[in-house]
């Protein structure tokens, strides 16, 4: 959507088509509506989800941190941007989203259609099995532990 954002005010940016130019703000208005849905929801999902419980707090005030400071200088600089290199600026937030886009896929872990208990065992938290034994599994390269302990004896000792 930001690439066609960006041919349109390449070629009707001047305003010496006025039914382009009323695309190219329309488009402006579109891209605002999804961002502010998407983008938005992301900063509070990717953070909770990336940070252990104990962190969780800080790790989303962080990122709300990091989103405010990154609004307030991008309203500065804009406008200086795209009066010196026009429509050109557009490249700058299309090559961010591709370079984010290919960090996510790299080092953030999908977690769709995962358990919670699932995902706490990838990262080395004790799961209960089904056949009601503890296990707890370790990250790769390092020596497994099994501990055997029944539902039972856990409910009396407080332990899971």
């Amino acid at each position: 959507m930001l690439s066609i954002l960006m041919a349109l005010s390449r070629f009707y940016g001047d305003g010496h088509n006025e039914n382009g130019a009323r695309a190219g703000i329309a488009f402006i208005f579109l891209y605002s509506g999804l961002y502010a849905v998407f983008f938005n929801s992301t900063l509070y999902t990717i953070a909770a989800e990336t940070f252990p419980q104990h962190l969780r707090g800080y790790g989303t005030s962080i990122a709300a941190l990091c989103q405010g400071v990154t609004a307030i200088w991008l309203g500065q600089v804009t406008p200086f941007a795209f009066d010196a290199i026009h429509w050109k600026y557009y490249t700058v937030f299309i090559a961010s989203l591709v370079s984010l886009s290919a960090f996510y896929y790299v080092f953030l872990t999908e977690t769709n259609q995962i358990s919670l208990e699932k995902i706490a065992g990838e990262f080395g938290d004790e799961l209960v099995t089904i056949d009601k034994s503890v296990t707890r599994t370790e990250p790769p390269n390092s020596v497994p532990v099994q501990k055997e302990t029944f539902l039972a004896d856990s409910k009396k000792t407080g332990e899971v």
